[in-house]
């Protein structure tokens, strides 16, 4: 019971993250944001490793450019784009559109590894990707007929499809280390290619002063991507990663709710466009490995 409690609890902290990156880039840029969070949080992650000796695997010159590789597609990119996005779409559009993530990472599997899909999974991928559609345009064709797309929803598409490469890779790299040691190698090399770019956008320190900036901060980094991650592995290791899959698909509910609690309806675009995204999602990730986190 104890395991299903924590991942019920890890899809809400995912969720949560949603909001305090909206509330974080109210006083800081997008980028500014998502280095201070992997910098204190992989920080945490490089010290657990070490904790738990695991050390070898994060200082073996033989793991670091899969570190490398980690880092530009799961930490850097994704959370570029994630981050860019979420400045400029609603949090629950950008959680429907990240929640098809098992469809398009096993559509990249089939494309680029050759991996097979059943009709079960295909119908899925084509199911989720509909929901996605149905969000982006907002429930009308003359979107689409005129391209008159919200160009955040677009970067959080980039954002799922970098994180389904990372997820991809991943897979291979963690059956030679923990995942542990993967998450916090990744951070390192995320972190670093951020801090340029972090430097180069910030032109003023008022965010330095707002309680609420750090706040988010340190619950991005502490709460949504730390404990959410020990416990997601917890739970993985507890009642199998299938069935702990499952509890991913709670994140984009849980974001509609806590949307709710703030005086903001969904639409019903986004609310058939869950019903879809989260039925294809079903679908896609029946009898596979559960994903990582991703938030």
């Amino acid at each position: 019971m104890r395991a299903y409690i924590k991942l019920v609890l890890t899809a809400l902290f995912w969720a949560g993250a949603f909001f305090a990156a909206g509330r974080a880039m109210v006083s800081g840029p997008p980028i500014l944001v998502a280095f201070l969070r992997f910098l204190l949080a992989g920080s945490i992650l490089v010290v657990l490793v070490f904790v738990n000796g695991k050390s070898n695997e994060l200082l073996s010159r033989q793991n670091w450019l899969s570190f490398l590789i980690l880092g530009i597609t799961g930490i850097f990119l994704y959370n570029l784009f994630f981050f860019a996005g979420l400045k400029i779409t609603s949090p629950v559009s950008g959680s429907l559109i990240i929640g098809a993530n098992p469809g398009i990472t096993a559509l990249l599997g089939r494309i680029f590894r050759g991996e097979r899909l059943g009709g079960r999974r295909w119908l899925g991928i084509l199911i989720s990707f509909s929901g996605v559609l149905l969000v982006i345009a907002r429930g009308s064709l003359d979107v689409l007929v005129h391209l008159d797309i919200n160009r955040g929803d677009l970067l959080i598409l980039c954002a799922a499809s970098c994180w389904a490469v990372y997820s991809i890779f991943g897979k291979d790299v963690m059956r030679r280390m923990s995942a542990l040691s993967a998450t916090a190698g990744a951070c390192v090399p995320g972190v670093v290619l951020m801090a340029p770019l972090a430097y180069w956008q910030t032109d003023e320190i008022s965010w330095a002063f707002d309680l609420m900036f750090w706040i988010s901060i340190v619950y991005m980094a502490v709460i949504s991507s730390v404990f959410a991650y020990l416990w997601w592995y917890e739970g993985v290791n507890a009642i199998g990663a299938s069935r702990a899959a499952v509890f991913v698909n709670l994140v984009p509910v849980f974001v509609m709710i806590l949307s709710i609690f703030m005086g903001h309806w969904p639409n019903s675009a986004q609310i058939l466009g869950a019903l879809l995204v989260l039925a294809g999602v079903y679908l896609t990730s029946a009898r596979t490995q559960a994903p990582l986190e991703a938030a």
